[in-house]
């Protein structure tokens, strides 16, 4: 049987923060990149891509903290540290990418 864990992601004004956690807590996976001017979400996208991988885990959910104003939620995020994120589709866009629920709250709440 596969290890199972969750996808971990903090999207920040100066990080992108992604890891792979097991069903007891232990990080298994964690990466880092800056956050870019522009194509945010090719950046994370890679980020996510890479650390899924490096943990060779079955994933079972996605959690994710975001800065800024965002729907109910957490469908469109227009996160005030990227300009291009104007009530931009996150939840869908992560739930195409990863094929699994994904829940988005404030980055304050999230922690």
């Amino acid at each position: 049987m596969s290890k199972r864990g969750f996808l971990a992601v903090d999207i920040g004004g100066t990080k992108l923060s992604v890891g792979v956690v097991s069903l007891t807590g232990e990080v298994l996976s964690h990466g880092r990149a800056m956050t870019p001017q522009v194509h945010v979400w090719q950046a994370l996208e890679e980020l996510i891509k890479t650390q899924v991988a490096e943990s060779g885990v079955e994933l079972i959910s996605c959690g994710v903290g975001c800065g800024g104003p965002m729907s109910p939620h957490g469908e469109l995020v227009s996160t005030l540290h990227i300009p291009e994120w104007r009530e931009f589709p996150l939840r869908a866009k992560l739930q195409d990418l990863l094929q699994m629920p994904v829940y988005i709250d404030g980055d304050a709440k999230a922690l």
